[in-house]
């Protein structure tokens, strides 16, 4: 029988697949430097853009990854966006009924064979994520997961002008508004060869913000990243 031969990004790190889902024209610089994270970790990263980021798009983006995704498959969905809390309901894209409520994203995710690893970079996201803690069937709505979520239950999310690390060369990628979930997958991916998303520190880190409150001093902000995970992960 003939031996269908690796591509190389197969050979070196295996069936890697991404989709960035970027809701709001303001998050576009998270969007570029997730894109540009997992371009050099070997994904295959296809985009949701704000002027096409709609339900139907995003959920039919999802039935892409399902049908991309093979049994030994690592899968990233990483979205970037508002979260919203309407008539009881926690939603991303846009308010209930229009906006993806958790049952209906973890559903869609669920199908997808391997790995998957999800970022909720929204408002709300805690909240939003907490749904798998709690519902009775969470573990037949998806498995082999990791889920990281930008705030805890009822949080807001934080997007800033992050300062560029020091005696780096002028050109970095942070030369915009980069929200702190993207801030920390930035940091681990320059910092470390391998970054392990299932148990990776997240709790204890402490960021300065080149934006300036009231007081005329930096803002420090704390990572409140929440983490759910049944699987080992690594990017």
């Amino acid at each position: 029988m003939t031996q269908i031969p690796l591509s190389y990004s197969d050979s070196i790190f295996g069936n890697r697949q991404a989709l960035v889902v970027q809701q709001n024209a303001s998050f576009e610089d998270t969007g570029h430097l997730v894109n540009r994270v997992l371009q050099q970790r070997g994904y295959e990263v296809n985009t949701v853009s704000p002027d096409a980021c709609t339900k139907q798009n995003v959920l039919a983006s999802i039935d892409s990854l399902v049908t991309g995704s093979k049994r030994d498959s690592r899968t990233l969905f990483y979205y970037s966006g508002h979260g919203f809390y309407d008539d009881g309901a926690t939603t991303i894209l846009d308010f209930h009924p229009k906006g993806i409520e958790p049952r209906e994203l973890f559903e869609q995710l669920g199908r997808v064979r391997g790995r998957k690893a999800v970022f909720v970079d929204a408002c709300l996201s805690g909240e939003f994520t907490d749904f798998l803690l709690h519902s009775n069937n969470a573990g037949a709505l998806i498995k082999n997961y990791v889920v990281l979520a930008a705030t805890p239950r009822n949080g807001l999310g934080v997007t800033a002008k992050w300062t560029t690390p020091p005696n780096t060369p002028h050109f970095s990628p942070l030369n915009g508004n980069i929200s702190n979930l993207a801030y920390w997958l930035f940091a681990q991916h320059r910092d470390y060869g391998a970054v392990y998303l299932d148990k990776w520190p997240i709790d204890e880190l402490v960021f300065d913000v080149a934006q300036k409150a009231h007081s005329g001093l930096p803002w420090k902000i704390r990572l409140e990243i929440q983490r759910t995970s049944d699987v080992h992960f690594d990017l």
